[in-house]
């Protein structure tokens, strides 16, 4: 790469500055606020240097290592890195502000939101017999996605009583069960049925690791969580509350 002297980079830096200074202040503010809008967030993430884990100091995971985002955060990235675990990184450490820079420009293009591809195929509803696949389609034309975990079944009866005041305002929100208990899909189909509840849930066997990587900490608590497609959290308490979720998500609209 040929370098340019000072005297004419400087005179190119200032032509730029000039020409572009909407774009350079706001690649400042992204850097600065480390969490950009989140329809830019990349789906995966790869580390640009080697990450030393807190549990695992001798086993750093290696630089070039990709994981999938969870989300961003204001004191890091939640990255699932599969079977090497889930943690928060520094997004210093990662190639996530390239990527997010690529997006916005248009060099590295998403299909879909996030929570689209890592939610939206393994999502069930509830059929007659057996729960059937949630279609793809009814989830990309969703705005968000509201999280409501369970400790026990006891909690569906008040879970119904919530649901049925707000039936109206579901329409563009997926709204999904997860028990904290095991079940197995026919049970989980026929409590959907039982309670008449607008949700939909994961398969049995996929149900706790979702637990783990969502990281919404529900920590044995009944707990609602409402996120954006892409995986911010717009809202989130403790106990079973779907209406101020809901508020929450019109006041942004």
């Amino acid at each position: 790469m040929k370098i340019v002297g000072n005297h004419h980079y400087r005179q190119s830096c200032l032509l730029v500055c000039l020409i572009f200074p909407p774009l350079l202040l706001a690649t400042e503010n992204d850097r600065k606020d480390a969490i950009p809008n989140s329809r830019y967030w990349p789906f995966r993430v790869e580390l640009t240097q080697p990450f030393v884990r807190n549990d695992r100091p001798a086993s750093p995971l290696p630089e070039g290592m990709t994981g999938v985002l969870i989300r961003a955060q204001s004191d890091g990235l939640i990255v699932d890195f599969g079977r090497f675990g889930l943690y928060s990184v520094s997004p210093e450490i990662t190639d996530f502000q390239n990527r997010v820079h690529e997006i916005q420009a248009g060099i590295l293009e998403k299909s879909d939101p996030n929570y689209v591809n890592m939610i939206g195929p393994r999502l069930i509803q509830p059929g007659k017999d057996a729960p059937a696949k949630f279609p793809l389609a009814r989830t990309r034309a969703a705005k968000a996605f509201l999280f409501v975990y369970v400790t026990d079944r006891d909690s569906l009866a008040s879970l119904e009583a919530e649901f049925a005041s707000v039936s109206k305002d579901l329409e563009n929100v997926v709204a999904i069960l997860i028990p904290q208990f095991p079940y197995t899909d026919l049970e989980i189909n026929s409590l959907l049925n039982r309670h008449n509840l607008p949700c939909k849930a994961f398969l049995d066997f996929l149900c706790q690791p979702y637990i783990h990587s969502l990281h919404h900490s529900p920590e044995g608590k009944n707990r609602t969580v409402l996120t954006d497609m892409e995986g911010k959290i717009l809202q989130e308490t403790n106990g079973i509350h779907i209406q101020p979720a809901l508020e929450a998500l019109n006041s942004l609209r």
